[in-house]
Formats: C-alpha cells, sequence, structure tokens
C-alpha cells in the first residue's frame, strides 16, 4: 500500500521499469506490475491545503460579482440570462 508521495513516484518508477518489455502473462515480473498498478490506482494524495479558508472566501467574493452582475443583465435581456449566469455556474 502507497502511504505517500515518495512511495507513489518510487512505485511508478518500477511499474515504468516492469513495462519494457511487458513481462510474459503469469511470470513473476507480471503479477508485481499487476500489484504495483493496483497500488497505483488507489493511492489518493492528501490535498487539503491550509488555504482553503482563502479559497471560500475567494468564492464568496466572485458570487457576490456574479449576483450583481446577474441583477443588472436580467433586466436588459430578460430572464433567459439567470439561467444561463446562475443555477448550475454557482460555487456556493
Amino acid at each position: 500500500m502507497i502511504t505517500g508521495e515518495a512511495e507513489f513516484e518510487a512505485a511508478l518508477h518500477e511499474a515504468d521499469g516492469l513495462l519494457h518489455p511487458l513481462p510474459a502473462e503469469g511470470s513473476p515480473e507480471h503479477a508485481r506490475l499487476m500489484e504495483l498498478l493496483k497500488d497505483l490506482a488507489r493511492w489518493r494524495p492528501n490535498l487539503t491545503t491550509p488555504a482553503e479558508p482563502a479559497i471560500a472566501a475567494e468564492r464568496a467574493r466572485l458570487a457576490k460579482h456574479l449576483d450583481a452582475f446577474e441583477a443588472r443583465m436580467t433586466p436588459h435581456y430578460g430572464p433567459h440570462w439567470q439561467t444561463l449566469l446562475g443555477g448550475n455556474f454557482r460555487f456556493k
């Protein structure tokens, strides 16, 4: 099981080495390659960063600007713009 970036890089390098030439199916090298590929596919890096509150604040700021833009555009261009600018495109 891969638990960190260094282990991921090592497993990736090892798997790359086993790909050239591709080992015969059923060989120990093939079994190792399959094990490495499964481990590589299961690994998830920790993407949580201390900057998340800043990102949330920026999203809120952008949502306010979008609301203001939508309020200005709707009277001029009709309700079509509400659907285009709002709804699924919001980051709230």
